[in-house]
């Protein structure tokens, strides 16, 4: 892109008597003008017309070593004029015509390869000022003021980004312990956004359940993935469970919930009704867009595959059995 640019703008700086290309018969150039690129030992002869002593312009034969020359461009009053081909001239324009389209497709995304450097941008158009951005949502036709602040982004094209953004109560009052997540589709076009679609309260709270870290994840379904994992406790339990959304044009669509992800009962201490369980997993790409899976490691190794239905959503369909906390 910056190549492109630059090339150009100097094509555009130069003089209109610089591209004047007459035609050319031959590459052999008088001395002075000629350039020697390989010089050769074998010498030959060869006649071009050249001007003789009394002043006539008569063919003679001299001796020229063999060499590959190239014509060097000749002085002209506000310029150069490079003596050159028709097939020559016919090359130059095609090799600056693939510079052009070049110099395009570089500039085809609006959007930055450091696709974090504008989460903050993205933030700002999607809410209209910077975090933490008041919000109001409705949960069981109930009004909830939340606050917002940006967590990830993610790239859905070349000129359209998600923005998901996660929220704690505005006034810390009574519903302290909620939470939401927000998603905000964006296009971006001459180094701005603007907001194309808006979800708000998209993942589903657990009565148990904390606010989640958000990922974005491109390998696990044929759009990307924004992967909402919670911290759980119940009666000294400890868990976590991830929920994953397919960005889809449409909007984000729920593939899986409750996949289990940590579980320990340690800090129950006496009253663990089993077995000490200290086990973590991790989400892993299988079949993309069929299945993925889950490895754990702990107090069970191994993998539970996790398989599309008919209804897009992924439900465990086999793999080691897990203990309960």
């Amino acid at each position: 892109m910056v190549f492109g640019t630059s090339f150009f703008g100097f094509l555009a700086s130069l003089p209109p008597r610089f591209f004047s290309l007459p035609m050319a018969r031959s590459f052999a150039v008088e001395d002075e003008q000629a350039a020697t690129l390989v010089p050769g030992r074998a010498r030959s002869t060869s006649a071009y017309p050249h001007d003789s002593e009394d002043g006539g312009d008569t063919p003679n034969r001299r001796e020229a070593t063999s060499a590959i020359v190239l014509p060097l461009p000749r002085p002209l009053r506000e310029g150069y004029s490079l003596p050159m081909s028709r097939l020559g001239r016919l090359a130059l324009l095609s090799t600056l015509a693939l510079l052009a389209a070049c110099s395009k497709a570089k500039q085809a995304s609006d959007l930055p390869a450091d696709l974090g450097q504008s989460l903050n941008p993205a933030f700002l158009t999607a809410f209209g000022g910077d975090a933490p951005a008041d919000h109001p949502i409705t949960r069981a036709g109930k009004a909830i003021d939340l606050s917002f602040s940006p967590a990830v982004i993610a790239r859905l094209s070349d000129n359209e980004a998600a923005l998901a953004s996660i929220a704690a109560p505005a006034d810390g009052g009574c519903n302290a312990c909620t939470w939401s997540v927000a998603v905000h589709y964006l296009k971006a076009k001459d180094n701005r956004f603007t907001v194309e679609k808006a979800f708000f309260d998209v993942a589903t709270q657990g009565p148990l359940d904390d606010p989640p870290h958000l990922r974005v994840r491109y390998d696990l379904f044929d759009g990307p993935t924004l992967e909402a994992e919670s911290p759980r406790r119940d009666r000294g339990c400890d868990m976590t469970v991830a929920s994953l959304f397919e960005l889809t044009p449409e909007g984000p669509k729920l593939r899986a919930s409750e996949v289990p992800t940590a579980r320990n009962n340690i800090p129950m201490g006496a009253l663990r009704a089993g077995p000490q369980v200290d086990l973590y997993g991790n989400v892993i790409a299988d079949k993309k867009g069929k299945t993925f899976k889950v490895h754990y490691h702990g107090s069970t190794e191994g993998d539970v595959t996790w398989t599309a239905g008919p209804d897009g959503v992924f439900r465990a369909s086999g793999g080691v059995p897990l203990p309960g906390c």
